[in-house]
């Protein structure tokens, strides 16, 4: 069961990412990567929101590694392809689209606070709402990323 809100700190401006081979040394560790109230735990190959366990395909459980892996920057369509199905190029099918709708569906649930969000004009980061023009942050939280 996940908090029924979640907000924190939501980074902007210039991406800060880490290079193809830091990020493919990272993929192969095993300590758990957290966002929020989601943790990927890879050596099991295991999902979880608050307590709950989400079943993930292999590609699914990819997908959600790199969002975590690069947690708060926002990733292309074809970053995402390079990526997860090492396709070179984006062939305009919606296989991307397709899996990232699988993977909302299955960590948003429940009334959870939702992390995957589109960039317009961009692609999709995983991260914590941003606040709308004018909104209160009422909260005391601290953003809960980390890469333990």
């Amino acid at each position: 069961m996940c908090a029924p809100r979640a907000l924190g700190f939501v980074p902007s401006g210039p991406l800060n990412r880490p290079s193809l081979v830091s990020v493919q040394v990272l993929a192969k560790g095993h300590a758990p990567l957290r966002y929020a109230d989601l943790e990927l735990e890879r050596r099991q190959q295991r999902a979880k929101r608050g307590a709950e366990t989400i079943p993930l395909t292999s590609k699914e459980f990819a997908l959600l590694e790199l969002f975590l892996l690069h947690a708060g920057d926002w990733i292309t369509r074809s970053e995402i392809l390079e990526q997860v199905w090492e396709h070179h190029s984006d062939t305009g099918s919606n296989l991307v689209d397709v899996s990232i709708n699988r993977v909302r569906n299955k960590i948003d649930q429940n009334g959870c606070t939702k992390l995957i969000h589109t960039v317009r004009g961009g692609g999709y980061r995983i991260g914590l709402p941003e606040k709308k023009e004018g909104e209160v942050d009422n909260s005391n939280h601290e953003d809960s990323f980390s890469k333990t």
